[in-house]
């Protein structure tokens, strides 16, 4: 059982939108809730235009990963790799992007409010794609890369999906909060 700093674990996003509903009534006002896969991006990103938060490339001091090196490049050796097998408290490793925001790649991939889509289905704009796509069930937009995948999967850009009830001992989530 993981307590403490660890991240949350094993839930889904049903779980997470009762956790959501449960703080704003706890706080008295509707200020929490999950961000959309683009604001998602955005805070990951922390301004920057590479692969990682960090950089080109992320080493496992900075990112919980399984060690492993990127599918696409076989046979590429990165040297003192490590993958620990589970994930790690959220103070762990050097693994603030440039706002300070933690683990944005790696340690438990997270829910996005937004669906996982390939197109805009119709939608004339973007904004109103993530607004319907809010309001639809669907199979959820997944961020961040895990623990149990490769380097690759922790690239900020990398996107996946999982139904509103499926729970993954590598999957998490976070919320934030407006600030209106």
């Amino acid at each position: 059982t993981y307590r403490g700093t660890y991240p949350v674990m094993d839930i889904s996003y049903n779980d997470i939108t009762e956790y959501v509903a449960w703080l704003n009534s706890f706080v008295g006002q509707s200020v929490y809730r999950l961000p959309t896969e683009a604001e998602w991006e955005y805070a990951a990103r922390a301004g920057t235009q590479t692969p990682f938060a960090q950089g080109e490339w992320v080493h496992t001091d900075q990112v919980n990963y399984n060690g492993q090196a990127i599918p696409r490049e076989p046979g590429a050796v990165y040297e003192g790799l490590a993958g620990r097998g589970r994930p790690v408290p959220v103070e762990t490793l050097d693994a603030a992007n440039a706002w300070g925001l933690r683990h944005m790649s790696g340690n438990v991939m997270e829910r996005t409010a937004s669906c996982s889509t390939d197109t805009y289905l119709g939608w004339s704009t973007a904004s109103e794609w993530q607004q319907q796509s809010i309001q639809t069930e669907c199979k959820r937009a997944t961020r961040g890369g895990s623990y149990q995948t490769s380097m690759d999967f922790q690239r900020v850009a990398l996107r996946g999906g999982a139904s509103q009830d499926h729970r993954s001992k590598g999957g998490g989530f976070r919320v934030l909060r407006e600030l209106n």
